[in-house]
């Protein structure tokens, strides 16, 4: 029997293990076309971003073991779908310490994005994942998510690589 997952809301003095934890986003390798260093400082400053503004109608979660170690955490938000315009749950960031592999850390996290879904009213959640991390792309799968629609992407000469990406507002 696997032990109890407990799932909290993230708290200001949860940023060290976001931080540590951000680059576990790159280590399946991503595509040549992104730098893996500018993708994690990206993330890294939008979690310290939700962190200190709490967007509203948004939820970021921490996944802890019973002696309080953090294992993991989800950021939830609502977006709207472009060709029925409702209004749905979105899975934006998910990670998994390395400590809290093969313990039920991931599924805990889906299934509180689920509940968390649910209570706002909304009938489906959607995430987006690099089509080469295929770890991530089987577990979902074994989650019961399906592709929906496919991103293509194409750089258009050397200086379309790692450009910074504006900062969100």
């Amino acid at each position: 029997m696997s032990e109890p997952i407990h799932i909290r809301p993230a708290r200001p003095d949860d940023r060290e293990f976001l931080v540590g934890v951000a680059p576990r986003f790159v280590e399946f390798g991503p595509p040549p076309w992104r730098d893996g260093e500018q993708m994690t400082g990206i993330l890294v400053r939008n979690l310290e971003r939700v962190l200190a503004a709490r967007p509203p109608g948004t939820e970021m979660l921490i996944a802890e073991d019973a002696a309080g170690t953090r294992l993991g955490f989800i950021f939830l938000e609502p977006q709207t779908d472009y060709f029925t315009e409702l209004r749905h749950g979105h899975i934006s960031d998910i990670a998994v310490s390395k400590e809290g592999e093969g313990r039920g850390v991931g599924r805990a996290l889906m299934e509180a994005a689920e509940a968390w879904a649910l209570a706002q009213g909304f009938g489906h959640l959607t995430l987006n994942v690099f089509s080469r991390n295929g770890n991530a792309r089987g577990f979902y799968e074994r989650m019961g998510y399906g592709e929906d629609t496919v991103r293509l992407y194409k750089p258009l000469g050397e200086s379309s690589r790692n450009r910074t990406a504006p900062a969100r507002e």
